[in-house]
């Protein structure tokens, strides 16, 4: 997917700060925003991507581990980065870049590089005498052509993995079951998702689950599966750098 959005001229990556030991074979857990064979070698000179690499966010744990804020910046500048989100302290980390540059840690000519592709999409997207207030863009991302491109791409980004019960379309005579799993506790997070889904299954018998939930819920869940068809699952989670687990509940 990453080569495909190159090919079609994409304008901007972000980094993760993952390691990649298959790619980064002498450091294996370097952070990927920080390893010029990853952001240069491979996304600049292998793949050909020509626009604006950004880091992720500088206060995240998976990259602070890797380095002081000070550090961290000057080496995914090093590594091919060309803008830098989310320092805790950016005053200071751009004092320290500055002194980076005279002291010849950073070169010019490596920053010229990042300032000319920031300055070309500036013109690309002519920026400078098309600047959007707030209220103007939310605007136009309410115009009905718009609102159909997001509708056309959230549809094609749905993929049927396999349906081999065959339920669906759902059957609206049959008993179903509907747990939502919220797992990130934020209030109102499914109504969309069930507003659609009621047109289509209005008898639905749902129930939220949620990281607070008692115990005595699960196990009352689990004594009255079999009453029902057909359970349909539905997931809200965000991976967050401060959440401190990738995986679900494990009563889930």
């Amino acid at each position: 997917p990453f080569q495909s959005a190159i090919d079609a001229d994409v304008a901007s990556i972000m980094t993760a700060h993952i390691a990649v030991p298959a790619l980064e074979l002498e450091q294996p857990k370097l952070p990927a925003t920080l390893s010029y064979t990853m952001m240069t070698q491979l996304l600049r000179e292998e793949m050909g991507f020509e626009g604006i690499i950004v880091t992720d966010a500088l206060i995240m744990e998976g990259i602070k581990e890797a380095g002081s804020e000070e550090e961290n910046a000057l080496k995914s500048l090093t590594a091919g980065c060309d803008m830098i989100l989310m320092p805790e302290h950016p005053l200071k980390l751009h004092a320290f870049l500055v002194l980076c540059v005279k002291e010849g840690l950073l070169s010019e000519e490596r920053l010229d590089q990042s300032v000319k592709r920031i300055l070309n999409a500036k013109q690309q997207y002519h920026l400078w005498e098309n600047r959007q207030q707030p209220k103007e863009a939310l605007t136009i991302l309410q115009n009905s052509e718009i609102q159909g491109i997001v509708y056309r791409i959230l549809e094609d980004s749905l993929t049927l993995v396999q349906d081999k019960r065959h339920y669906l379309p759902l059957n609206p005579e049959k008993k179903w079951l509907h747990l939502i799993v919220n797992d990130d506790n934020i209030p109102f997070i499914a109504q969309p998702w069930l507003q659609m889904l009621e047109s289509h299954a209005p008898t639905l018998n749902i129930l939220e689950l949620f990281e607070e939930t008692e115990d005595h819920v699960f196990s009352l869940l689990q004594t009255h599966l079999s009453e029902f068809e057909g359970i349909i699952i539905a997931i809200f989670s965000h991976v967050k750098a401060w959440k401190d687990r990738l995986a679900l509940d494990p009563r889930v």
